[in-house]
């Protein structure tokens, strides 16, 4: 070997110590950023677990704040439902006392209006609970008087009847029939009071009868038979029992409605402001509209509603 490619070899081998040294030096400083990576993960490692504990702390804190926003909300519905109940009491007194001062009302009025009466002599009335209010006797009485009813029809054998028998005694001219269930009942009334030859108390047993899709109504058997082909120009509904009553009470009148009725015609139903008279009612009168006759309602209200329907001619007792 000459001396030239001695002193290249020399050259070569000095070439690769600087490459080795420098790769050695950029191994060191990857290292140190190696290292000083690791510190920083390290670091923030801990900073994220540090955070996951706060936020975690944080969700339970939360939680608990919803459980009890929970049962705070849980007692305020309970807190409102019993607040709701209270207001329907308070809703429901006010109603019963506005219709008890209506009831008193109407008495001072009935008693003003009959207290000179020349047919109604017995003025000792006992209205309320099952028997008709004063409003019902004192439309009653301003019926009788106004119009002078020859045929009579009423269902229910009470106070009413007190009133009605009287005036039918008086008129002379006058024929009343009174539809009672409870043979008892008409014992005792008959032996407590005058029964006179104008009116005739016609019992007939209780049953129940199919009104439209309503299989459960309370009525009188035998009732369109006993009058049919008859004519009445007031009719007076307190019977039978209204209740328990599922979707129609009182309906043994649609049973002979239109025919029953002379041209002039008044009809009274108390217990109007019970869903099972409401809806009787509907039907009356689409009786009365499929065959054209007019008529004019009205209601009276005291602990109960008197609904009263009349022919044109006597409009007048609907706003007395």
């Amino acid at each position: 070997m000459n001396l030239k490619n001695i002193f290249s070899v020399f050259q070569r081998l000095e070439e690769l110590s600087k490459n080795v040294e420098k790769l050695m030096i950029s191994q060191e400083e990857q290292k140190n950023v190696l290292n000083t990576e690791m510190e920083f993960i390290k670091q923030n490692v801990n900073k994220v677990i540090e955070f996951n504990n706060f936020v975690l702390k944080r969700v339970k804190k939360i939680q608990e704040l919803d459980e009890w926003i929970l049962e705070r909300n849980k007692k305020i519905q309970e807190l409102d439902e019993a607040i709701l109940k209270r207001c329907e009491k308070i809703q429901e007194y006010g109603v019963k006392t506005s219709r008890a001062s209506n009831e008193n009302v109407w008495s001072a009025v009935f008693h003003d209006t009959v207290c000179n009466s020349n047919w109604l002599l017995n003025k000792k009335f006992s209205p309320g609970r099952w028997a008709v209010g004063y409003q019902y006797l004192y439309v009653l009485y301003r019926t009788l008087e106004a119009i002078h009813p020859h045929n009579i029809l009423e269902l229910g054998l009470g106070q009413s009847t007190q009133m009605i028998t009287q005036y039918a005694e008086y008129s002379q001219e006058c024929q009343h029939f009174v539809v009672e269930h409870d043979s008892s009942w008409i014992k005792f009334y008959e032996n407590t009071n005058d029964v006179l030859k104008s009116s005739t108390i016609i019992q007939l047993d209780l049953c129940k009868k199919q009104v439209r899709e309503d299989n459960d109504v309370i009525g009188y058997a035998g009732f369109k038979e006993t009058f049919s082909g008859q004519k009445f120009d007031l009719i007076s509904i307190d019977a039978p029992f209204g209740t328990p009553c599922y979707i129609y009470a009182r309906t043994d009148i649609l049973e002979l409605l239109p025919d029953c009725l002379k041209k002039d015609f008044v009809i009274l139903l108390d217990d109007y402001n019970r869903k099972g008279e409401q809806n009787m009612i509907k039907l009356l009168k689409e009786k009365l509209e499929d065959k054209q006759i007019e008529y004019c309602e009205g209601i009276y209200s005291g602990n109960k509603d008197t609904f009263v329907i009349t022919s044109l001619k006597y409009k007048f007792l609907v706003s007395l």
